[in-house]
């Protein structure tokens, strides 16, 4: 069983043997998970401060779409963009994360200009206590309009924090949907996982592990830990969501 987790400069991959299985991981991390769904609308980044974005993936305890429930939306933004390295004699073509310290060559443009941005959104409201909600937005470069457009969504979630321990614990996978009115996160089914940060207050939330929980049938749960390190290794930075505008709502 091969699991393919995409999207990051391909340094290296480890072998897990789990029960006779064989999984072939390469160091990153799972966030990125690449699942891909068109759009037929423009989706801007201004509709990121949009109630209704969240309001049909609130908790069970908070009515489902009503907007007037969120009181405050923190956002949190990283990104990577498509770009070009050097690797001894080899031009490697990458994914680059915007606070990368890796050097990255300016005499050779970009084939797509594919971008990611990632977003880590806090969500207040006057039902729940806060809950975090992970999604990215996908780029490419129209070359003949010279500008950037959104072409589709990665997967999305919604996690339950724990800020003493640094953790985010992404334990509902949701969806971006798109319908006649706009976009909005909605509930499936999918995986559970950890975010672990150096520290929760602060305006850079600075990833240092992902911990993936795996389904087991011969010995029952188990969790996977990525190390952001590791997985970088070479680059000075740690993978860094940087806090943007706040929106609060009467």
């Amino acid at each position: 069983m091969r699991i393919d987790f995409s999207l990051v400069v391909p340094i290296k991959t480890i072998e897990m043997q789990v029960y006779k299985i064989r999984i072939t991981v390469p160091i990153i991390l799972l966030v990125f998970f690449s699942s891909c769904i068109g759009l037929k609308s423009e989706f801007t980044r201004n509709y990121i401060y949009n109630r209704a974005l969240y309001s049909r993936a609130l908790e069970s305890s908070c009515p489902s779409g009503d907007t007037n429930l969120i009181s405050q939306i923190d956002v949190y933004k990283t990104a990577f963009r498509e770009k070009y390295i050097e690797d001894g004699s080899i031009l490697i073509h990458a994914s680059i994360n915007d606070a990368s310290t890796r050097e990255i060559v300016d005499y050779k443009p970009p084939r797509t200009g594919f971008a990611q941005e990632m977003y880590l959104v806090k969500l207040t409201t006057k039902c729940t206590e806060p809950r975090w909600y992970y999604f990215s937005v996908w780029y490419r470069y129209d070359f003949k309009k010279k500008k950037q457009l959104v072409y589709g969504f990665g997967k999305a979630y919604r996690g339950v924090p724990n800020e003493m321990a640094g953790t985010i614990f992404f334990d509902k996978a949701l969806a971006i949907t798109e319908h006649r009115n706009g976009f909005s996160l909605v509930p499936k089914s999918g995986e559970q996982f950890y975010l672990v940060f150096d520290n929760m207050d602060s305006p850079i939330l600075s990833m240092n592990r992902l911990v993936v929980e795996a389904k087991n049938k011969f010995g029952g749960p188990r969790s996977y830990v990525f190390k952001v390190d590791e997985a970088f290794k070479g680059d000075l930075n740690r993978l860094e969501f940087v806090k943007q505008q706040s929106r609060t709502f009467n």
